[in-house]
């Protein structure tokens, strides 16, 4: 009791950072995408795999966070907030984990672990997935591990396979489990049971609807059986800079910057636990079981599929928070058992005093790159985004069709919507691709550009620095772009209350009566912008 007592107080630890996190950081376009997408789809305004749609992006996360839109209105603090929750249902599941394999000792450990890592709990408060994404680790996991029947281990898998519907990097992660439960299950009945279990959501995702095929376009092979559809990728189409020697090797320190404390307690506990071993000849028996191991090969793999998948080093310390709560679970067993294998007072206080160290000091030194440092250390960044959203408000009428070239969060926050097209990140102008291919995969070139701004558009918003920034990948669209809104808009305000993104309002130039001779401004259109 007094062990879980201390678990509720690391609870409440991690829960408190979080809600200082929440209003603090910087937004960035995958967020934005997951709360404004989000909450067109619980509305049943969009389907999150129609052509307007890149499809890459799997369904879990724009629902949950959408639900929260749907209860609180617009709001990213709501979403935020949400998934702060799944981060709290995270702490308790690494307890639970980490005390099945190496005792009480070890479960507390592990969420003091993780309620102090302050990088992972800053993520944990992000409106994405990487809660979601842990909490399904760690409930497949930690119900595999407890379980003490064939039906629990399917229950076990059945959680995994949420995976398949939340992100696809993890996607052969869950094959990867249930195949090592299928080739350890004693009878045909469990392995069919595991086959099964593990197998209903993938197939109910792919079989509910035509469309739910589109992320397969993204897959190795797989991207083959969907083409004859027009899906494809679109990777190829929106020419990313490939990454040089230089920055996959920045990508590991800054990996290991990161989490720079975890890394040192690895290092430690390694020092410790190779010690013991040389003098012991073994390792304590809940580093070498097949449980602890299991779970060390499922971080490893987790880790390793993020390199294979996208490619770029750079990313693994944005994409750790996903699996990184299995290194918490690590390091609560192997300090648990480095305590239990050090006799003397002395060396056992400096090792609890070195834990204390490793916990205080990544609350203090939190190196995640949302947080404002500098001048803008104390910024409340949501209250900047609803004066940005406020003033866009002022200056667009709601209802009128706006065309977009940046973020769309203040435009969503103030209750106005570009084309659907233009909501997932400004990545989505393609830089080549044939218009049907343009067209089937949620992507917007010449067409578009030509319709919204010569025919449609009342409003057009637009971020300077996006369109300085994708400039040299797609100059002619680009440029197109800044040659319409020249020849049919005129600009009638700047909004920079959000002061990471400033934002240029244009509205269509008035148009002369030919029947009266005199010029008339379009008024607003009473319909909502297309979104579908």
């Amino acid at each position: 009791m007094r062990a879980w007592i201390l678990v509720g107080v690391a609870g409440a630890l991690l829960l408190a950072q979080g809600i200082y996190y929440a209003p603090r950081m910087v937004t960035w376009g995958d967020e934005n995408a997951y709360v404004h997408l989000g909450g067109l789809a619980v509305r049943g305004e969009i389907r999150l795999f129609q052509d307007e749609m890149r499809g890459q992006r799997l369904p879990l996360p724009f629902y949950v966070l959408g639900v929260s839109q749907l209860v609180f209105g617009p709001s990213l603090v709501a979403a935020r907030l949400t998934s702060l929750g799944f981060g709290v249902v995270a702490l308790v599941l690494v307890a639970v984990l980490a005390g099945r394999l190496g005792g009480p000792h070890a479960g507390l450990l592990a969420a003091f672990f993780l309620a102090t890592q302050g990088v992972l709990v800053a993520y944990f408060s992000t409106a994405v997935y990487h809660a979601m994404m842990a909490t399904i680790l760690l409930g497949g996991l930690t119900i595999i591990l407890l379980a003490r029947s064939a039906a629990g281990r399917a229950l076990g898998v059945l959680v995994l396979s949420l995976m398949f519907v939340t992100k696809g990097s993890f996607w052969a992660l869950h094959p990867g489990v249930t195949a090592w439960l299928v080739l350890s299950a004693a009878t045909r009945r469990e392995r069919l049971l595991l086959v099964g279990a593990g197998s209903l959501v993938p197939l109910a995702f792919f079989l509910s609807d035509p469309s739910h095929l589109k992320p397969l376009a993204y897959v190795p092979v797989l991207g083959r059986v969907v083409s004859p559809l027009g899906y494809t990728s679109v990777l190829p189409l929106v020419r990313n800079p490939p990454q040089d020697v230089g920055d996959q090797i920045g990508g590991v320190i800054r990996l290991v910057r990161t989490y720079e404390y975890w890394m040192v307690a690895l290092a430690l506990v390694a020092v410790v636990l190779g010690y013991r071993w040389l003098r012991d000849g073994r390792l304590p028996p809940t580093l070498s079981g097949r449980p602890f191991l299991a779970v060390v090969g499922v971080f490893v793999s987790a880790m390793l599929m993020q390199v294979v998948v996208y490619a770029k080093l750079k990313l693994l310390a944005a994409l750790f928070p996903s699996f990184g709560a299995l290194l918490a679970v690590i390091l609560g067993v192997a300090f648990a058992a480095a305590l239990d294998g050090v006799r003397s007072p002395g060396p056992r206080r400096l090792l609890l005093a070195s834990l204390i160290v490793l916990w205080v000091l990544p609350m203090a030194i939190v190196r995640h790159p949302l947080l404002p440092d500098g001048p803008h250390a104390g910024a409340r960044v949501v209250d900047d985004l609803k004066r940005s959203a406020a003033h866009m408000a002022r200056l667009v009428p709601a209802g009128t069709p706006v065309f977009l070239y940046g973020y769309s969060l203040p435009l969503y926050l103030s209750g106005r919507s570009p084309y659907l097209r233009q909501i997932h990140d400004p990545n989505s102008l393609a830089a080549g691709g044939t218009p049907e291919i343009i067209r089937r995969n949620g992507l917007w070139g010449f067409d578009e550009i030509e319709r919204w701004l010569v025919h449609e558009a009342d409003y057009a918003v637009v971020q300077p620095a996006v369109l300085d920034a994708f400039r040299s990948t797609r100059p002619a669209p680009i440029g197109r772009i800044e040659a319409l809104l020249a020849l049919h808009f005129e600009r009638v305000g700047r909004v920079d209350d959000y002061r990471w993104a400033t934002y240029e309002v244009y509205r269509r130039r008035a148009v002369p009566d030919t029947r009266s001779g005199r010029s008339v401004t379009p008024a607003p259109s009473s319909a909502a912008p297309p979104i579908s």
